[in-house]
């Protein structure tokens, strides 16, 4: 992958971590740990990934994060919350765009 999709999904990928956690620490919420650390572990996954197959990581890091920004966007549709889903919503519209960027220029 790209430096700047790299960079990006780092960002993103400990912003879920570091979201999952404090979630967990404030509200005690154990879905949004788990899932928040698993997401954010996965996209570090993805960016070790590029190294060897990039399309692969572009697509994976892609599909998670338009998986996310579903997630998030729907949630903020029904919390109307800007913290934490629409925040986080827009955050992941964010990475997919920049990794599909990156996947599209890489062709």
């Amino acid at each position: 992958m790209d430096k700047v999709s790299n960079v990006i999904s780092a960002l993103y990928g400990i912003l879920l971590i570091l979201g999952g956690t404090f979630a967990y620490v404030k509200v005690h919420s154990t879905k949004s740990f788990t899932v928040g650390i698993i997401s954010g572990l996965l996209i570090f996954l993805a960016i070790k990934l590029g190294s060897t197959n990039a399309r692969g990581a572009y697509l994976f890091n892609a599909s998670l994060s338009l998986v996310l920004a579903t997630f998030f966007f729907l949630k903020f549709g029904n919390t109307h919350a800007i913290m934490p889903a629409g925040l986080m919503a827009i955050l992941s519209t964010l990475t997919y765009v920049t990794v599909a960027r990156g996947w599209f220029l890489s062709k």
